[in-house]
């Protein structure tokens, strides 16, 4: 009889997601089925035996930071300096009728204009090497982030994505503030910390760096506030789900080896950089979770694509293109060369997409003889097959 009182299993062939319902990644399959897969990286720890490292006087190495992390630096030896980490398979790929998610949380650290900065999907080891990919690159020269597509070397940019030195992520938000706290050197330790500046924006506690003189081994943390729901668009938060925050407090988790001189501190935003491609006409990207532009197609819209046409090997300019910019891959048709009797829809960004697998890569090329570092605390990264 228990048999007939058994409660039939709740099926999800789409999987199940954690992300908030305005979330970029709302939909990202955390709890699979055999037509979705997916991979978290929290570096805990980082591995090396499961990454392709490329480096020239570079390094990357286990970070001790709650959750885990990878630091990534360079010695500053030459001006091409470079470090970059890959996982060590070609496992993305972009396909018509299946999702694609790709998610990367990093930090930058200190004086970084002077370096590229790449996240996203390649297909080589080294990023700046690649013939094809889908990626963020910050650019020597400032703070600012643009969402790069790579095929075949023909290279689409959209400038002005996001922003890594702003909290929120999000570029030329007036409401994000970069928080800082204070200490007292008392005995060659750090001690008393005091928040002298809460910032807002942070969608997570922010990286915070010891970098007081002589001294090591100190160790410090901080803490959001109570988060507003809200983006640059909409203060108020009503509606959103997404945090956007100061930092509350501050501790001292080991105070030092008693050499400091100062008691410096850095405060570094963690930055989420993300896009989605929904499998049937449209791709979102987003920073820390809120859309910032799209590129979609008659299928999304059937008839009419809709937004500023974009052809494969232009440059477009988020700074001049209003807010959450609509695009659509217009000036590119992939013809049955490639897709037999069915062509992706105009303006389909699959028009501009690269057509072969990829694997998650992160790192930076130096453009100074500087040393130089970054930090990369998680990736996310998801797929449909039919």
């Amino acid at each position: 009889m228990a048999a007939f009182d058994r409660k039939p299993p709740t099926r999800s062939p789409s999987g199940q997601s954690t992300y908030p319902p305005r979330h970029v990644l709302k939909d990202f399959p955390y709890l699979t089925s055999d037509y979705t897969i997916y991979k978290n990286e929290d570096f805990l720890p980082y591995r090396s035996v499961d990454y392709t490292v490329t480096q020239t006087n570079g390094t990357a190495a286990n970070f001790n930071w709650n959750g885990g992390a990878v630091k990534l630096s360079t010695t500053g030896t030459t001006s091409s300096d470079k470090i970059m980490v890959a996982n060590a398979a070609l496992s993305q790929q972009f396909m018509l009728g299946n999702r694609q998610f790709f998610d990367a949380r990093i930090a930058r650290a200190g004086s970084y204009t002077d370096i590229n900065l790449y996240v996203g999907l390649s297909d080589n080891a080294d990023l700046s090497a690649a013939t094809n990919g889908v990626y963020f690159l910050k650019p020597a020269g400032g703070t600012a982030v643009n969402f790069v597509i790579k095929n075949g070397g023909t290279v689409t940019t959209f400038q002005n994505v996001g922003d890594l030195n702003n909290p929120s992520g999000i570029f030329n938000d007036p409401n994000g503030a970069n928080a800082s706290v204070t200490f007292t050197l008392t005995s060659g330790n750090y001690t008393t910390p005091v928040v002298a500046a809460a910032g807002a924006g942070y969608r997570v506690a922010p990286l915070i760096l010891a970098t007081g003189a002589t001294g090591a081994n100190a160790m410090l943390a901080t803490a959001l506030g109570g988060s507003v729901q809200g983006n640059f668009l909409n203060p108020s938060g009503l509606g959103t789900q997404i945090p956007y925050a100061g930092i509350a407090n501050a501790w001292i988790v080991n105070k030092g080896n008693g050499a400091y001189t100062t008691v410096t501190a850095e405060i570094d935003p963690w930055i989420n950089l993300q896009f989605y491609y929904n499998g049937f006409g449209r791709i979102v990207v987003g920073i820390n979770g809120r859309e910032v532009m799209a590129i979609q197609g008659a299928a999304v819209d059937v008839g009419n694509p809709g937004g500023t046409g974009v052809t494969a090997g232009g440059t477009y300019n988020l700074a001049t293109s209003g807010i959450g910019p609509l695009f659509a891959a217009t000036g590119t048709q992939l013809t049955t060369t490639n897709f037999g009797p069915t062509v992706p829809a105009v303006g389909d960004p699959m028009n501009i997409l690269p057509l072969t697998q990829l694997q998650v890569v992160a790192g930076f090329v130096n453009t100074t003889a500087n040393a130089r570092s970054m930090y990369w605390d998680e990736y996310n990264v998801a797929t449909e097959f039919n």
